[in-house]
């Protein structure tokens, strides 16, 4: 039976907020989990699991002493993306989020990190990990450790100029290494051949050259030919290619620097190799190149075609078998990609013409398609621009009430214009309700006059109703990742987060109030802990409502403590603050499309 989860916040929490937000109505969870003891029968399948886990253990390291194989334990690495302004994306993985650009042949600014550096900072990365992780295992010494990479391409076929294709022809690693013998070198580099899955992935497509330089020395190179399993270039005129690069080198355990056309970033090592895996990992920047090069791709066709594109997400995924990069007898190559672009705006259509030209002029595809299968869906959406905010007390217990919801969580998959529905819940004051998101004013009066929302007012269980409804401020919700779309691909092991609501009043025009406040964006942008906020506005009420989501408790404890929390609730022209923070029911909100990810 799966676990019913709630965040919690402690009552410390609580007492803060009273002390820095004095005069405002604050309400909060209050509750405190517990593992329940096992009846006899369920210590005796614990038991059993664990023989049988024993089983597992002993047939992969016969299988590894044997050299055979093992046959491949698939997890998936999942990334978002999000175009938030013209050749500029935001990327979404594990709680972290990171920029790619545009390129030149698609007319993109190509200012910050595109997807081609990407794929070399990605490579270069994880092998640096990988001669981390050896000379860790092995006891040898590594001083200093960094590399390069370049790859050739021809870009005409990214801006669809030449009947060629774009596919990274050739990769080129050069491994600086103070510490090690030669012989201790090129084990590195064959382990790196073998152990990392973004050069087992790439190598499928395209031929990888290694060179190590050991103590300044040139070493002899480690090579590996492409095994494509497909062959789909087209008939070709003579080839012109470019040769991107990008550097970088371990500035600590497990972590790298990465530079390329005047960027840096960080990438972490992974948790097979003890990385800390805090920051953006290699996979993470791999697998977040193929949605963002296709987003880049629909951009640039519509923009060319005068087909409307109000907006674009993708979310892509990835599957590959963690335990080769520890070093187990199995490929760690990537085994299939999936990609859903959410698109609002071309028709059926123009949305599969789109996805035909990224097939054909996006390297990153081209590339890895030779290497892996790629599966890609279109889903035509609108973005939402009405926001629904109900709450209500409940008079049975917490355990009923969930029983309730989860009761009525199916039915809203009907309701015709809803995007998504986060169910949220205050257990300590015996409140709930939900945060909804529609396509517009139009279908969230509708579900307000339909016989489900009156089925849930006239319910014996709830009463003292608060309903507002407001209006999407997009501009400065896209700024700070606002999930204007129904999620998609979510996965069932969530770990939800926070809800905190900010409403108030503004006794100046709405000009002059998002005049005032719009400049905060950036700010929230950079706000520890917080994945996403909508802006939201009722014009003819002078009434604002903030909503905000924490990866935890403690992230919003400590927003609502910062000089940030400060600005806006002194702020002259605002009054009248209600403050309410929530738990989120994650089972419900999963089923109803809210981005709880």
């Amino acid at each position: 039976m799966k676990q019913r989860t709630i965040a919690l916040l402690a009552l410390a929490a609580l007492l803060a907020l009273t002390l820095w937000l004095p005069g405002m109505t604050v309400s909060g969870v209050l509750a405190q989990g517990a593992t329940p003891t096992p009846a006899a029968e369920e210590e005796e399948a614990d038991e059993e699991l664990a023989e049988e886990e024993e089983e597992d253990e002993e047939v992969e390291e016969e299988a590894d002493i044997q050299g055979d194989e093992l046959e491949p334990n698939l997890v998936t690495a999942r990334v978002v993306a999000d175009l938030v302004r013209p050749g500029r994306l935001i990327m979404s993985a594990r709680g972290n989020h990171w920029i790619y650009d545009s390129v030149a042949p698609l007319n993109g600014p190509n200012e910050a990190v595109n997807p081609m550096d990407a794929i070399l900072g990605a490579l270069i990365s994880c092998g640096m990990f990988i001669y981390e992780a050896v000379a860790i295992e092995n006891e040898i010494a590594l001083d200093s450790i960094s590399a390069t990479a370049a790859g050739e391409l021809d870009l005409r076929g990214v801006s669809g100029a030449a009947a060629v294709n774009p596919r990274i022809r050739a990769l080129y690693v050069t491994m600086n290494v103070e510490g090690p013998t030669a012989e201790e070198a090129a084990m590195m580099a064959e382990a790196f051949s073998r152990r990392c899955p973004i050069y087992t992935t790439l190598a499928m497509s395209a031929p990888i050259e290694v060179i190590n330089v050991v103590d300044g020395e040139e070493q002899e190179a480690f090579a590996t030919e492409a095994t494509p399993i497909i062959e789909a270039d087209k008939e070709e005129i003579e080839l012109s290619l470019a040769r991107p690069s990008a550097r970088g080198r371990l500035v600590e355990f497990g972590r790298a620097m990465i530079s390329a056309r005047g960027n840096h970033w960080i990438y972490d090592s992974v948790p097979p190799i003890n990385g800390p895996n805090e920051e953006v990992n290699p996979m993470d920047a791999f697998v977040g190149t193929l949605p963002g090069c296709g987003i880049m791709v629909y951009e640039a066709v519509t923009r060319d075609l005068g087909i409307p594109l109000h907006s674009i997400n993708a979310t892509a995924e990835a599957d590959f078998d963690p335990r080769g990069v520890a070093g187990s007898n199995v490929n760690p190559r990537i085994r299939a990609f999936r990609v859903t672009m959410n698109v609002d705006g071309p028709t059926a259509e123009e949305a599969e013409m789109l996805a035909d030209e990224w097939r054909a002029r996006c390297p990153i595809y081209t590339t890895f398609e030779r290497a892996a299968p790629i599966e890609i869906t279109n889903r035509l959406m609108g973005e939402g621009s009405a926001i629904l905010e109900v709450e209500f007390t409940y008079n049975v217990d917490t355990e009923e009430y969930l029983t309730l919801a989860s009761d009525f969580a199916e039915a809203f998959l009907s309701v015709d214009g809803m995007l998504w529905k986060l169910w949220k819940i205050n257990a300590d004051e015996s409140r709930a309700g939900g945060v909804y998101l529609f396509k517009d004013a139009a279908a969230r009066q509708a579900y307000l006059d339909g016989d489900l929302f009156a089925a849930v007012q006239s319910h014996p269980s709830f009463s003292d109703f608060r309903i507002h409804a407001y209006d999407v401020v997009r501009d400065e919700s896209i700024l700070t990742h606002a999930p204007l779309m129904a999620a998609t691909g979510a996965s069932d092991d969530v770990e939800p987060g926070m809800l905190l609501q900010v409403n108030f009043a503004y006794n100046v025009s709405a000009g002059d109030f998002l005049a005032a406040v719009s400049p905060l964006a950036e700010d929230f942008v950079n706000t520890e802990g917080l994945r996403w906020k909508i802006w939201a506005l009722d014009e003819e009420g002078s009434q604002f409502s903030g909503i905000l989501y924490f990866e935890d408790a403690e992230s919003m404890d400590a927003f609502l403590g910062s000089e940030l929390a400060e600005i806006i609730t002194t702020h002259p022209a605002l009054s009248d603050f209600e403050i309410t923070f929530y738990g989120v029911m994650a089972e419900e909100s999963l089923i109803t499309r809210a981005p709880i990810q």
